[in-house]
């Protein structure tokens, strides 16, 4: 949706008081604003007048990251010019993302609270056998880079949810971008086990 479109904001108002939701998220920033820092800025002050707008009417709107956001422009990572150029707006943080960037998911959750309500609970794995039947040539540091169900990989999982849970997450998603082998809802069947076995069961009780 089109939020600088004032037909196309109303309506995403309505619907959303229908369904009784109060959160919007940005799934991404524009390419432009990916390798430009004023492109950066002009983004964020934007998406911050939208999140002000919204909150007008009790929404809030989040930001999700990815990796690309841990550039460096002046010595800072796109992600906290973004944080620093906003107000209102939230930030849906990706803990696989934020680790892919070359930083610890704990501690980034740390400097971002008070502004999520939202986590994402992706893991990251290297694929050692993958790795070595690619052997050191080509693409293949990147190729055995995984997604992995929550509790497979190398993250710590417990930890970036009690750090959320302290910092202000109400909500923590599970998402594999891609799932290789295995079909979509076997992987979310193993994520969903492996939370509950470190007790987290009561986190998917309504």
């Amino acid at each position: 949706c089109d939020m600088s479109n004032p037909d196309e904001m109303k309506k995403m108002i309505e619907d959303a008081k229908y369904l009784d939701c109060d959160l919007f998220r940005i799934g991404s920033m524009p390419m432009e604003a990916r390798f430009s820092l004023q492109a950066a800025v002009d983004f964020a002050k934007q998406a911050d007048e939208y999140a002000c707008q919204l909150k007008e009417h009790g929404i809030d709107l989040y930001y999700h990251n990815h990796h690309f956001e841990f550039a460096r422009h002046d010595g800072k990572f796109l992600m906290d010019i973004i944080k620093e150029n906003t107000k209102y707006l939230g930030f849906e943080l990706d803990i696989h993302w934020i680790h892919r960037g070359g930083v610890d998911p704990i501690k980034f959750i740390n400097q971002y609270a008070g502004r999520i309500r939202l986590l994402h609970l992706k893991d990251y794995r290297v694929n050692g056998a993958k790795y070595a039947q690619l052997g050191m040539g080509g693409n293949s540091l990147n190729e055995i880079v995984e997604f992995a169900e929550v509790g497979e990989g190398s993250l710590p999982i417990a930890a970036c949810i009690e750090t959320g849970i302290r910092c202000g997450c109400e909500f923590f998603f599970i998402e594999q971008d891609k799932t290789y082998d295995r079909a979509p809802l076997e992987s979310v069947k193993i994520s969903y086990e492996n939370l509950c076995a470190m007790g987290y069961a009561d986190l998917f009780q309504e």
